[in-house]
């Protein structure tokens, strides 16, 4: 079940349920890899 998405829209991890929640937090704080997989879309 996908809980955590990339919107690239936005450029940052979104939670799709509450168990994603803390995941995105977590990979959002992460600055260089934000950097990473924004310029890999």
């Amino acid at each position: 079940e996908e809980y955590l998405r990339f919107d690239s829209d936005v450029g940052e991890f979104r939670a799709v349920n509450e168990l994603g929640r803390l995941d995105a937090e977590y990979w959002n704080s992460r600055k260089e890899l934000l950097d990473n997989r924004r310029a890999a879309v």
